[in-house]
């Protein structure tokens, strides 16, 4: 059985979407741009004072290995208490590739 992924039409990129939703402690909508962004910086963490525990490295680190890819981030939240929605991007083109169902 063979299977045929062909490029899109005039050659436009694929908008490529992972979205992770949690149930967790959320936190306030940041007040400015710099205030978000500052949710992606080494060392960072919401409440450094209380138990948390952690390096404050996770959003850091994946807003470094997603950009490097010519992605994007962000994070948002509902409000304290509310969980929060982690999406990353990637735009990529698609090449014609043919395989069947065996191929690994």
């Amino acid at each position: 059985h063979t299977h045929t992924n062909t490029p899109r039409e005039g050659g436009e990129p694929w908008k490529i979407t992972i979205a992770v939703t949690d149930t967790g402690r959320g936190f306030d909508a940041p007040t400015t741009s710099s205030d978000s962004s500052a949710l992606f910086n080494d060392f960072s963490q919401m409440c450094p004072d209380d138990s948390l525990t952690g390096t404050g490295l996770g959003l850091g680190l994946t807003r470094t290995i997603v950009e490097s890819m010519g992605g994007g981030c962000s994070i948002t939240s509902g409000g304290a208490g509310k969980g929060a929605l982690a999406t990353i991007w990637f735009m990529t083109f698609a090449e014609e590739k043919t395989h069947t169902d065996t191929d690994t």
